[in-house]
């Protein structure tokens, strides 16, 4: 709650620097918490680092606050705006859904179909796979008041081309390191009765570059104004993966689960892109 809130403050004030570096400290201290607890009891204390992880986004707004309070907060009733930021706020709260869905799904058909034991396997796999989301996810931020400050073509032109680029080349060089180091890095943080969540790191990576880079996309809509266009690719993503992760987790466990998890990611980054591409200049004409 606390970082959707601030991000959403300080995208109105289009502060770049508080964009990219308050996510990019958050997760430094995260990193800083995991590193800590193992160094100290040679292994990852749950409970502790939960506790610490919950207030790392509070952590970090109060280091970029402290030397610059921006926020004049006034509680004024305006039925225009309100019904601006509604009209915004619905299809990104379907959108929202189709997120809930689209990765809630696949622990519940491994855990219907095999145990409690296989979900703590895949689990392990999204959480090592969230590396992929961090230099995306810091770009995605300053897409959105980047392209809404802008209604050249060539500029959101620009700002896409480096972005998906960008992305693509920092998330194969962290995908060959995961890769090699896999084995290390899982017995560094889970210990080793952990090991069984190896075989979806690939697909889990795959999928989450995939859906990371959708995002990017997702921005520049909701930067022109169109925030549904990305609610739609992302629930048509959640409703392919309620049918695939069904008969591919049934069939193949936690293996199943990321394939279908990377197939369908992989489906709302091409439907969204071709449409971006296809039908952005006329979206800039409404």
């Amino acid at each position: 709650f606390i970082d959707t809130l601030y991000l959403g403050f300080v995208r109105g004030l289009l502060n770049y620097v508080k964009l990219s570096g308050f996510k990019l400290t958050e997760n430094i201290i995260q990193l800083s918490i995991l590193i800590i607890s193992f160094i100290i009891y040679r292994e990852v204390n749950f409970t502790l680092s939960v506790i610490f992880f919950s207030f790392s986004g509070l952590i970090s707004l109060f280091i970029f606050e402290i030397s610059k309070f921006e926020f004049d907060i006034h509680f004024k009733y305006d039925k225009i705006k309100i019904s601006k930021l509604i009209k915004y706020a619905i299809p990104i709260t379907i959108g929202a859904i189709g997120w809930e869905v689209m990765f809630g799904i696949n622990t519940i058909f491994i855990q219907k179909f095999y145990s409690i034991e296989q979900v703590g396997y895949y689990s392990i796999g999204i959480t090592l796979v969230q590396i992929f989301t961090f230099l995306p996810a810091a770009i995605s931020t300053i897409m959105l008041p980047k392209v809404a400050s802008t209604k050249r073509k060539e500029r959101i032109t620009k700002y896409i081309k480096i972005a998906v680029i960008g992305s693509l080349l920092i998330s194969a060089i962290m995908l060959m390191f995961l890769l090699i180091f896999k084995l290390w890095i899982l017995k560094a943080i889970f210990t080793s009765k952990y090991l069984p969540a190896l075989i979806v790191i690939l697909p889990l990576s795959l999928g989450q570059i995939c859906i990371a880079l959708h995002q990017i996309y997702a921005s520049a809509w909701q930067g022109l104004g169109k925030p549904l266009i990305p609610s739609i690719t992302i629930s048509i993503a959640a409703g392919l993966n309620i049918i695939g992760s069904y008969f591919l987790t049934k069939s193949y466990g936690i293996v199943g689960a990321a394939i279908s998890n990377a197939i369908t990611s992989f489906i709302a980054l091409t439907i969204i892109t071709i449409w971006f591409h296809s039908k952005w200049k006329t979206h800039l004409k409404v």
